[in-house]
């Protein structure tokens, strides 16, 4: 008896660890994502909307032409998504080079001058935004479940909330020191450097080539796209409508609405990152006994 307990004893004080080491290597995991996301999303897709009134001042583009940078980088990421259902390949290459690409092509915005490489620039950013962020939900969540703390996905989706609000901080302070936007995108191509740098040894290609990669396993496994799914499919697509503008030219709208030296315009869109960050998290505090439909 007192063997068997000892036994059990002992079993039970060597799995501590373990699950110890899973819950380090989950949080890991999980933190890498929402960095990836930071820098795909925040900064590569969103950095966009706190330097525009930046460029509107240094007069180099219009409200329209801005508006046409915006559309461009819109319809990368539309079709830079679309790519991704038949992209086949290790996840976490994948993931590293839209990181890279994400990198190089907001440098860009801050070296090359002129609307055509501009929309150029905008237009291969969306895409590499795309890529990076389906890839790196696949990916993290398939890490996430098998190391049972599936939980922390939520995680994850902090980090575009966190990339909106940092760099519209940083882009605050820019204004009031009176930087040009050529170097505040060279800033933020730098700190994207910075940031992927970080998460590179825990985002990992698997070791056998020939494994599929977590996005493509999904797609494969995916049901067929029967009323319900189509019905979710849509709604998911009906919310860019309701925020993606807005969020676009918020700081834009909020100079022409408020009075000249207001501190708010300059706030709002970190306000916004922030209620994305915390909007997150909190959904990883839902429990998952009711129906996600409601």
């Amino acid at each position: 008896m007192q063997s068997a307990l000892s036994s059990s004893s002992t079993s039970s004080s060597s799995s501590l660890p373990a699950a110890h080491d899973t819950r380090g290597a989950a949080w890991r995991v999980a933190i890498a994502g929402m960095v990836a996301l930071s820098v795909a999303m925040g900064i590569g897709r969103f950095a966009f909307t706190p330097i525009l009134p930046v460029m509107l001042h240094d007069g180099s583009l219009s409200l329209a032409q801005g508006s046409w940078l915006a559309t461009g980088n819109y319809l990368g990421y539309f079709l830079g998504a679309l790519a991704c259902m038949a992209v086949r390949g290790d996840a976490a290459r994948l993931i590293r080079a839209g990181l890279i690409a994400t990198v190089l092509l907001t440098a860009g915005m801050g070296l090359l001058q002129g609307q055509p490489a501009w929309f150029v620039l905008r237009f291969a950013a969306g895409m590499a935004s795309a890529l990076v962020f389906v890839f790196t939900a696949g990916w993290c969540l398939h890490k996430l479940t098998e190391l049972g703390h599936a939980a922390l996905g939520g995680i994850i989706f902090c980090g575009p909330g966190l990339g909106i609000a940092i760099p519209g901080l940083a882009a605050s302070g820019m204004v009031a020191l009176g930087w040009h936007a050529t170097s505040a995108w060279i800033a933020f191509g730098v700190l994207s450097a910075l940031l992927t740098v970080a998460v590179w040894s825990t985002i990992r290609p698997e070791l056998h080539a020939h494994a599929a990669s977590p996005a493509a396993a999904a797609t494969a496994a995916a049901p067929r796209l029967d009323a319900p799914t189509t019905a979710i499919t849509l709604a998911y697509g009906l919310a860019g409508f309701g925020y993606i503008i807005t969020a676009t030219f918020l700081p834009v709208i909020a100079r022409k609405v408020l009075p000249a030296g207001s501190i708010w315009p300059d706030l709002f869109w970190p306000m916004f990152g922030v209620g994305v960050a915390l909007g997150a998290f909190l959904s990883t505090r839902i429990s998952l006994a009711r129906d996600n439909r409601s």
